[in-house]
């Protein structure tokens, strides 16, 4: 058995809710001491059409990080979800921590990238749909 089949479960399908408009601080979205073993994310793409020839979002996807703190300078995993090569499709992106997982000490903060990755200065597209963590630790009641 994986250590991810006896793990806790954060998911959310409103990630936008969830992860404050960058460049904020992260928010906390578990509490405690946490070891993170897995994350799965699904992403989008929206086509702009044929004159465009290519999805929003396709280069210029959100990236999405997990802080020890409320701090931007305490990211432990940034990850990005790619969206499919067509849109109305989705694709979901598993990313294992490995090991013992990632230790987070007081808890797991949610945070996003203000730019897109591609460039650094252009705004970034939100094709992330749900997030789910998979981890170990935080509150027992």
């Amino acid at each position: 058995m994986d250590v991810v089949d006896h793990c806790k479960v954060y998911f959310t399908d409103d990630v936008l809710g969830d992860a404050v408009t960058a460049p904020s601080a992260p928010t906390k979205i578990i509490e405690g001491r946490v070891a993170l073993h897995q994350v799965l994310s699904c992403g989008y793409g929206r086509d702009v059409g044929p004159a465009a020839g290519r999805l929003v979002g396709e280069e210029n996807n959100r990236a999405y990080y997990l802080c020890g703190s409320a701090s931007t300078a305490d990211v432990l995993l940034k990850f990005v979800t790619v969206p499919p090569a067509w849109g109305g499709q989705s694709r979901t992106f598993t990313f294992p921590c490995g090991g013992n997982g990632i230790l987070f000490e007081d808890g797991v903060y949610l945070g996003k990238d203000q730019y897109a990755p591609v460039g650094g200065t252009t705004a970034a597209f939100d094709g992330t749909m749900t997030l789910s963590l998979f981890y170990t630790g935080g509150p027992t009641a």
